[in-house]
């Protein structure tokens, strides 16, 4: 189709964006209140190309990158959300001369109603972990009289009490009230044995561009993850309990971990046939990896963490792939699926490719 856009700037085909030659335009002058027309003319040939619209204001002095280019503002009508830039940043290479945070806005519809650059979270002050241990209260017995002692276990059918001298008193629970009865049922939570579930699939792509040596497309994972839960203690449990389940991935090659699932049921043990749980997540989750000759890059799984809440909101059971992620448990939490995060747990921008491929 012949050169689109020719320009007099001395600039033009100087520099290397990506890998290939930077095209300069002529200047361009705004005024306030008028709007100017765009039009974008972008060609494929196969899923790897990419492009990249930036801009330069007259006067302006900007960072320069190893090869000398500047390293110019990304053209944007409304500043970038942080989930964006996960998008973005996932494919651009450090060191290119294009900057996605800074720069002008051009928007010609709502000029104040700009999104905030984003800012990096901070984390939260880390909460002491709760012993577990019941404290003493006060019981009523059927007769009326009360009884201030702290709960043990359920032993032969009987609450087993101590109270505060130390002396331990085993009672039936047909002496007691029912919210007594029903506190001690809480504080008796069965045990479980966690199994975490992994359902996948590989799917290979043919056909077309694929078939053709160099533009191939690598196959991806896709599936659902799941938790099994199997009640490894004696006695029926008839109140409500939460399961959250966190799945994590790992960048490929890379430092930064994502949250590629996140889901919360619910479940009461004496309802389940066998004393058996299981859970799959509706999430299709799909894992693939980019090859672009020696850099590859993508996400692949990493590790889990089940964690199963009493209505009282105690945690009575807990199954992870690593140690150190219960211990960022709380930072897990505030997190979203598919939002990328250090070893903390708190939320990070992607690790960007090294370079751009060359062809």
């Amino acid at each position: 189709v012949g050169n689109l856009w020719d320009s007099d700037s001395a600039d033009s085909l100087k520099y290397v964006m990506g890998n290939d030659w930077v095209q300069v335009g002529d200047w361009i002058t705004l005024e306030p209140g008028e709007s100017l027309d765009m039009e974008i003319l972008i060609g494929d040939s196969s899923h790897y190309s990419a492009y990249f619209l930036v801009v330069e204001e007259e006067g302006v002095e900007y960072e320069r990158n190893r090869a000398g280019a500047p390293i110019l503002p990304a053209f944007k009508t409304t500043e970038l959300s942080h989930d964006m830039l996960d998008v973005v940043y996932k494919h651009l290479p450090i060191g290119e001369m294009i900057c996605l945070t800074n720069g002008p806005v051009f928007c010609d519809y709502n000029t104040s109603a700009r999104a905030a650059a984003p800012k990096e979270e901070e984390p939260e002050p880390s909460v002491p972990e709760d012993s577990g241990k019941e404290e003493i209260r006060t019981w009523t017995l059927a007769d009326g009289h009360t009884t201030e002692a702290r709960f043990i276990n359920f032993f032969g059918g009987k609450l087993v009490l101590q109270n505060t001298k130390g002396k331990i008193r085993k009672i039936p629970p047909e002496r007691l009230s029912a919210a007594d009865v029903e506190y001690a049922e809480l504080a008796s939570p069965p045990d479980f044995d966690i199994n975490f579930l992994k359902n996948f699939h590989q799917e290979r792509f043919s056909g077309g561009y694929y078939d053709i040596a160099g533009w191939g497309r690598t196959p991806e994972d896709w599936g659902h993850y799941g938790v099994q839960l199997k009640q490894s203690s004696p006695g029926d449990y008839n109140h409500e309990l939460q399961v959250e389940m966190f799945v994590v991935g790992r960048q490929i090659g890379r430092s930064k971990y994502i949250l590629l699932d996140h889901q919360k049921t619910s479940f009461v043990p004496s309802e389940q046939e066998d004393r058996r749980f299981e859970y799959r997540s509706p999430r299709k989750v799909v894992i693939g990896r980019d090859e672009y000759f020696t850099d590859v890059h993508g996400e692949k799984y990493y590790g889990y963490l089940v964690e199963v809440v009493d209505a009282r909101g105690r945690v009575i059971a807990m199954e992870s792939s690593h140690k150190w992620l219960p211990r960022k448990l709380e930072n897990l939490k505030k997190l979203s699926v598919g939002n990328y995060m250090a070893d903390d747990c708190i939320r990070a921008y992607p690790d960007r490719p090294k370079k751009c491929p060359s062809y």
